[in-house]
């Protein structure tokens, strides 16, 4: 869809940082900070407060799309369409299972292979 609209492939900036940095690439705090604490502040956000306070307003796919689009607009602008596919992926997690446990879980699983790849494909 992105390149559909003239977007070239997404990189963040902070990815790009990451690459060049061979410390922050060996880094534990690094990689914990993004692994761990990220995605529990994000969860806890924006689907334990923002998404369940939208539900309690609107059907569940009004909340969904609503939450899910402020995620995606709240990241990189090269990457906030796929931020928001990742966002309504979460809240679909945590509708499903009442529990902020499986989006946290999977978020911080996307946020260690998005580390990881770079870290690989990085001389």
């Amino acid at each position: 869809l992105q390149s559909a609209l003239g977007y070239g492939p997404p990189q963040q900036e902070s990815l790009a940082l990451f690459a060049a940095d061979p410390e922050a690439r060996g880094s534990v705090l690094a990689w914990s900070l993004v692994v761990l604490v990220l995605p529990a502040c994000e969860e806890l956000l924006f689907r334990g407060a923002r998404y369940g306070g939208l539900r309690r307003l609107l059907q569940p796919a009004a909340a969904v799309g609503v939450s899910a689009g402020i995620f995606g607009l709240v990241h990189d602008p090269s990457v906030a369409l796929p931020a928001a596919a990742l966002g309504v992926a979460l809240c679909l997690l945590y509708e499903r299972t009442g529990s902020l446990l499986a989006p946290l879980l999977f978020h911080a699983l996307h946020n260690g292979l998005t580390l990881a790849m770079v870290t690989l494909a990085t001389p």
